[in-house]
């Protein structure tokens, strides 16, 4: 048997793992796994945090922490909430090559000819991304007992990224709401 920081470590037992992983964690006593159960918890019961919105750049750079710092207490000031209530996650997409086309490095064979040949752009399809790499940012309000002042916190979001230039992107999560 092997913990989870082990289990991380070797593939074949962490192929092993199953859903007790939760289970064991959900029925311990262990003060230990206090904040691990809580989390659960609020999972399984679906107390999750309100999504704010989200925001990229107008080019590939990520958000420095100045930026992120900034957003919280822009937020918070403008809603009379703590800055602590807002959190901030910053994601990455890319084709695994930063900000290269993964094309550039990818050889081609013909049926005929067994040369290898790389695709110059101009050759391959106009549906290709000509943008390679995007970072966002999410914001959550982790504050679910004031919903009066959850349509002022979008707004000042949305402000905000006009104000730095930032692109307020159309969610899907904001069309369930």
């Amino acid at each position: 048997m092997f913990s989870l920081s082990q289990a991380k470590d070797d593939m074949e037992a962490y192929t092993k793992l199953t859903d007790q992983v939760m289970e064991q964690i959900l029925h311990s006593s262990s003060p230990e796994m206090e904040g691990a159960r809580s989390l659960l918890q609020r999972i399984l019961t679906r107390d999750l945090y309100f999504f704010v919105g989200e925001a990229k750049k107008k080019d590939a750079s990520e958000f420095t922490e100045e930026e992120i710092k900034g957003l919280k207490q822009k937020l918070a000031e403008h809603t009379n909430a703590e800055k602590d209530n807002f959190e901030v996650v910053q994601s990455k997409f890319d084709y695994g090559n930063g900000q290269k086309d993964p094309i550039e490095n990818a050889f081609f064979y013909t049926k005929g000819d067994h040369k290898i040949n790389r695709n110059k752009t101009e050759h391959v399809s106009m549906y290709l991304p000509s943008v390679f790499s995007e970072n966002f940012i999410r914001v959550y309000w982790k504050n679910k007992k004031d919903q009066r002042r959850y349509h002022k916190i979008q707004k000042a979001f949305r402000d905000w990224c006009k104000k730095k230039g930032f692109i307020a992107t159309q969610h899907w999560l904001r069309l369930l709401a």
